[in-house]
């Protein structure tokens, strides 16, 4: 094989540069052969250096990628709608001031019907209208598409821009765009998500761009089986400067409750977290719920816990065998009486844990079963847990309260426990939506 001259060979690296995308006019080559590295002019810096900018608080860094992560149905596509449209238009978004800039939110997840649906929504939580998002909010919608990556793998392993990443490159120029999303990583990158080299690549793209409308840019990715916030390489968290995740609240005792949280922060404190909660098809804070829903939602989440707390107790005592189970009739078992002083009821006395048995009976979670006591020779009434049916999830509903009686147990408790009437605490209203709206 003949050995190539250094001009042939700077000429191959020159092609092979085109093929991974290298963009030769921005300080990779000069004349044919390879530039230096760009070196900042120290002497250029005159007085104070800029101060770090964010677009939502200190969470949102300018000129960075931000990565979103969290469990499938956990809401975080509405909660980028949300945020895009409160960051389109100026306003404070969960507490925290924004600096306008236009934004665009891409999906691979939800059609153009379920982006206007959860609009409407996120409006009336703002209290704006469809027409003051015009010129500064944009939505795209790839759900169906074949071809949705912004970058491929090529036969070298490295990864390349796709017609795709042109476009979304355009639109930011066209519409001055100043935040970008694109949901979510897995649609976006055609590529080993394994690949330390891959992945870094793709998140400086996504930089780069930020840098050059001079905003900022967003990811939302999974997290993988294993429980890991995010799928694939270390490089998805090495690489972007900020990541949040968000978590769902309690399931059984405030099921609408979600809570953002930033473990990584590289220009601001980590370790924050934001509480908020689906309502009516947005996401909103405790404080700036309506007052009368606030109440009954303390209300109900108070009842909830005690609920859940007696469940515990009943556990507890199932698991130490025959002798210590509890009956529904006051005497030597008394449940309430029982379970008082343990450390499953958090101090919660006879009085709340008997009102907690009386709604459990209500709304089917427990029942009365009698048997047979051989070593006593005598019938014994015990409380036993009803086992809960598979949980379902109706769209577009909140599950914490609801004006209608809650749905009824299949199984009707023993005739040996009278129920009291015009018991309430039951958790009602349906249950908020596998994202509340539908995500993944």
């Amino acid at each position: 094989m003949r050995l190539l001259t250094e001009e042939e060979s700077l000429e191959q690296l020159a092609r092979e540069g085109e093929e991974y995308n290298v963009n030769l006019s921005r300080g990779g080559w000069e004349d044919g052969k390879p530039a230096s590295l760009p070196i900042i002019d120290i002497a250029s810096w005159q007085g104070d250096p800029p101060p770090r900018r964010s677009l939502w608080g200190s969470w949102l860094p300018l000129h960075q990628t931000t990565m979103l992560t969290g469990a499938g149905g956990v809401g975080k596509s509405l909660f980028e709608q949300s945020l895009f449209t409160a960051i389109a238009l100026g306003l404070p978004f969960l507490g925290m001031e924004t600096e306008q800039r236009n934004t665009l939110y891409v999906t691979c997840e939800d059609d153009a019907d379920e982006l206007w649906r959860r609009q409407d929504a996120i409006n009336a939580a703002l209290g704006v209208e469809r027409s003051d998002l015009l010129g500064k909010l944009f939505l795209s919608s790839m759900t169906g598409e074949l071809d949705t990556a912004l970058a491929v793998e090529t036969e070298r392993g490295t990864i390349e821009a796709t017609d795709r990443w042109r476009q979304l490159e355009r639109a930011c120029c066209e519409f001055d765009v100043g935040l970008y999303a694109f949901d979510n990583a897995t649609d976006a990158l055609a590529a080993d998500h394994n690949s330390i080299h891959q992945v870094a690549a793709f998140v400086n793209m996504l930089t780069g761009l930020a840098i050059r409308q001079d905003g900022a840019a967003m990811i939302l990715h999974h997290p993988n089986k294993a429980g890991d916030d995010w799928l694939g390489s270390v490089a998805w968290h090495n690489k972007v400067r900020s990541r949040w995740v968000i978590e769902r609240g309690d399931a059984d005792t405030d099921p609408d409750l979600r809570s953002i949280k930033n473990p990584k922060a590289n220009y601001g404190p980590t370790g924050g977290a934001i509480d908020f909660r689906w309502f009516e098809g947005a996401f909103v804070r405790d404080e700036d719920l309506p007052d009368d829903y606030a109440e009954q939602l303390a209300q109900s989440i108070k009842v909830s816990r005690e609920n859940e707390i007696f469940l515990a107790c009943l556990r507890e005592r199932e698991k130490q065998g025959e002798g210590r189970l509890v009956g529904p009739s006051t005497g030597p078992n008394y449940a309430p009486s029982q379970f008082e002083g343990m450390a499953q009821a958090k101090g919660l006395k006879r009085a709340v844990l008997k009102r907690a048995m009386d709604r459990l009976y209500t709304i089917g979670k427990i029942e009365s079963h009698t048997y047979r006591n051989t070593t006593k020779g005598r019938d014994v009434t015990i409380i036993r847990e009803v086992p809960e049916a598979p949980r379902t999830y109706t769209p577009n509903a909140s599950r914490t309260l609801t004006p209608n009686a809650p749905e009824q147990s299949a199984r009707t408790p023993s005739p040996t426990h009278s129920i009291p009437k015009g018991i309430t605490g039951a958790a009602t209203r349906a249950a908020a939506p596998n994202e509340a709206g539908g995500d993944e």
